[in-house]
Order: C-alpha cells, then sequence, then structure tokens
C-alpha cells in the first residue's frame, strides 16, 4: 500500500484509513508540541499588535489594549492547554485553527468601529494572521482553507461596514489578502504533501529495514543448519562450545562433548546407496534429540557421519549416562534397524565422551574435542557399539586416561 502511494504520487493530503491513523499517530507528539508552541508564540506576537493599534487606531487604543490582554492572551493559553490535552488529531487542528479566528475577531473589534483614517489600511493585519498559521503554524490544509475562506469573508464585511474604506484602500488590501491567501495556501499544501512524502518514505524504508533484517537471520540461521538433518552444523557448533565454555570458566561448572560416530557407515552407503545413507543420518538425528532434550544442550552433525553433542554445566557421569542412553535409542529405533537390516547391516553407533573443567586452567575446546576423540577412537577399536570416556579434567590438571562405560 505504502509503495502503491508512492508511485502514484498523488496531491491528495490523506491517506487511506489504516496508513492515515498511522501517519497521525507516528506525528502526534511532535505535532501536538509544535501547536502548542505556535499558539502561544502567536499571542505572544500579537501582543506586540499593541503598539501599532496606538499609531493607526488611537481612538481605540484603550479597548485593544483591554481586549488583547483580557481576551486574547487568556484565550490562546486555554486553547494550548486544550491543545496539549487533546488525543484526537482532529481535534487539535481546529483548535489551533480557532487560535487563529480569536486573534482575527480581536483585531475586527479593534479595527473597525476606529474613526481613524488609517484603519481601513490596517485590515491588512487580518492576513499576517493567515500568513502565520499556514507558514507558521503550518495548519492542515482543510483547517488552513477554512480559516482562509473566514478572513476573506470578514474583510469583505469590514469593507462594507467601514464607510471611510475607499476603494482606493479596499482594492489594494483585498488584492494583498487574496495574494497572501493563495500563496501561503500553496506554501501549506507543498509542506504537508512533502511531510506526508517523507513519512511514507520513512514508512518504507523501515518495513526494507525488518525485511532485509528477517532475511539475514533466515540467512544467518540457515548458515549455521545442516540441511540434511536439521541440527547445528560445524560452524553454530564451534560457536556455541566457545560461549558454553566461557560461562563454565566463569563459574566453576564443567563442559562435557559426546561425539558420535555411525558405525559401518561406508558400508551401508555401498550397499543401500546414498538415499538409505542420508536416511539413516536423518533418524540418528531424530534420536539424538529425542534423547537429549535439555535446551541448554545443542547436538550438531560436524562430519559425514559423525555428530557432536555439547553438554553444559554437565558432570562426567551423567554425561556418560547421556551417551548410553543414545546408543540404546538407537538399537531400539525400528525405522533404522530396517533400514539396515535390508541389506544385514544391523545399525549401531560408536560413542566418545570427554569432560572438562574450564576454571582450572589450561584447557581450551579443541583439548576438549581432542579427548572426545581419543575417547571415540578407543571406542571403535573395541569393537564399536559402546561408548568409551576419558576421564574427567579434574580443577588440578592432571593424568588423562581412558575407561569403558559399557561393553
Amino acid at each position: 500500500m505504502v509503495g502503491a502511494l508512492l508511485s502514484r504520487g498523488s496531491l491528495a493530503l490523506r491517506f487511506p484509513a489504516e496508513i492515515e491513523a498511522r501517519f497521525e499517530a507516528d506525528a502526534a507528539d511532535e505535532r501536538r508540541r509544535w501547536m502548542v508552541l505556535t499558539v502561544l508564540g502567536q499571542a505572544l506576537a500579537l501582543l506586540c499588535f499593541i503598539y501599532s493599534d496606538y499609531h493607526m487606531v488611537p481612538d481605540r487604543w484603550p479597548l485593544a489594549v483591554w481586549l488583547r490582554l483580557g481576551l486574547l492572551l487568556p484565550a490562546c493559553l486555554l486553547l494550548a492547554w486544550l491543545i496539549a490535552r487533546s488525543t484526537r488529531p482532529a481535534e487539535r487542528e481546529w483548535l489551533a485553527m480557532a487560535s487563529n479566528l480569536v486573534s482575527g475577531a480581536v483585531g475586527l473589534l479593534v479595527i473597525v468601529p476606529s474613526d481613524s483614517p488609517r484603519a481601513p489600511a490596517y485590515l491588512v493585519s487580518l492576513w499576517i494572521i493567515a500568513l502565520y498559521a499556514n507558514v507558521v503554524q503550518r495548519l492542515r490544509f482543510p483547517q488552513a482553507i477554512g480559516l482562509g475562506a473566514v478572513t476573506f469573508m470578514a474583510q469583505a464585511w469590514a469593507v462594507q461596514a467601514m464607510p471611510a474604506c475607499t476603494a482606493y484602500i479596499a482594492v489594494p488590501v483585498t488584492l494583498i489578502g487574496l495574494s497572501t491567501l493563495v500563496f501561503t495556501l500553496y506554501a501549506g499544501h507543498t509542506l504537508e504533501r512533502e511531510e506526508r512524502h517523507a513519512w511514507l518514505m520513512g514508512l518504507r524504508q523501515s518495513a526494507l529495514q525488518r525485511e532485509l533484517a528477517r532475511a539475514n537471520d533466515i540467512l544467518h540461521q540457515a548458515s549455521r543448519r545442516d540441511t540434511l538433518t536439521g541440527l547445528a552444523n560445524r560452524r553454530h557448533f564451534d560457536e556455541f562450545i566457545a560461549q558454553v565454555w566461557e560461562r563454565a570458566r566463569q563459574d566453576g561448572s564443567p563442559v562435557s562433548v559426546i561425539v558420535v560416530d555411525v558405525d559401518h557407515f561406508k558400508q551401508l552407503n555401498d550397499r543401500l546407496g546414498h538415499l538409505a545413507g542420508d536416511d539413516c543420518l536423518r533418524g540418528i538425528a531424530a534420536c539424538l534429540q529425542r534423547c537429549l532434550r535439555r535446551p541448554a544442550d545443542l547436538v550438531a552433525r560436524i562430519g559425514g557421519e559423525e555428530f557432536a553433542v555439547v553438554l553444559g554445566t554437565t558432570p562426567h557421569e551423567q554425561a556418560c549416562q547421556a551417551a548410553e542412553r543414545v546408543r540404546g535409542g538407537v538399537l531400539a529405533e525400528e525405522r533404522l534397524q530396517r533400514t539396515g537390516a535390508g541389506g544385514n547391516l544391523p545399525v549401531s553407533i560408536s560413542l566418545g565422551v570427554a569432560t572438562h573443567y574450564p576454571h582450572a586452567g589450561g584447557g581450551t575446546p579443541l583439548a576438549l574435542m581432542q579427548d572426545a576423540d581419543a575417547a571415540l577412537y578407543a571406542a571403535k577399536a573395541a569393537g564399536r557399539n559402546c561408548v568409551r570416556s576419558a576421564s574427567a579434567r579434574p580443577e588440578v590438571p592432571g593424568a588423562q586416561g581412558l575407561r569403558e562405560v559399557s561393553p
């Protein structure tokens, strides 16, 4: 919808209802502050007209002082207060317009009854109010049109009501007024149109930035995800284990890693085909996720048929139990065993477990992975389909060894 409005380039100063409501809501606070400031500024500026009143309509000067101080100033203060409390855009604009009507009415009450020969020329001051409203206050265009029409009719009445206002004065004053009205309405229309266009451009820019952020997030997630199994990939695994390691270094908790390798996977691929091999990997990935459900753990595919699991804040014994649970889960998975049975190749996995205490110092995530890999190789050397583990690194660095956890 925003793109259509921008491409249309219409001169209309109103959006469809949904966009208009958004525009008014976004502009509300700034618009309200500006209206309050300009109403107060208008009152202050028109108080300065007391000096002009003294020279242009001296016979009405006492009344002018009273009207400007006793009527105009309190009215503008009241209208500014009402605008500050107003929550409806249209109400705010009409209140701002009312301040100009009050100012014009005060001017007419001072000028029209005057017997001063300068009074007819002083009617031009009415158009200064319109100039201020359209260019400085920047009334919305409907209110600006309304104010201009009322001001023109008021001047036409004043010309007829003042006997001293001859054609020599009335015509120039009227032409000045009409010129002021046309030029300031054009300026007001242009300013509002540019304001709305800039807001639309900003809205579209924000939408494009959000779309770009979502696309980048999708790409970021895709770059950290293995496309075959849906698990985290090696890149995500390396980032995650570094974060877990740093937290454990600060709070003193252990970090455990399980490395998983599919037994005889090359033979399964050669005999049953790559599609069966891919299905086997997906099945093992699903089994790993079912058996390891803690939100703080991460299951990743780090190689062809090799998986790894990061278990934060997990002691060595619990990590070994989790590895054994995964091994048993694969053997109990009917889908995997049916895949293997077709080629007389039962599917099983070998697992290596290692645990380090990062706060003890001297270790790294790479050293932890090396210990887990060493345990995995020991499991394969022991005949596969078993779990082997590296002894947990104690808080004080000590010797490393391998021990069997499951036969």
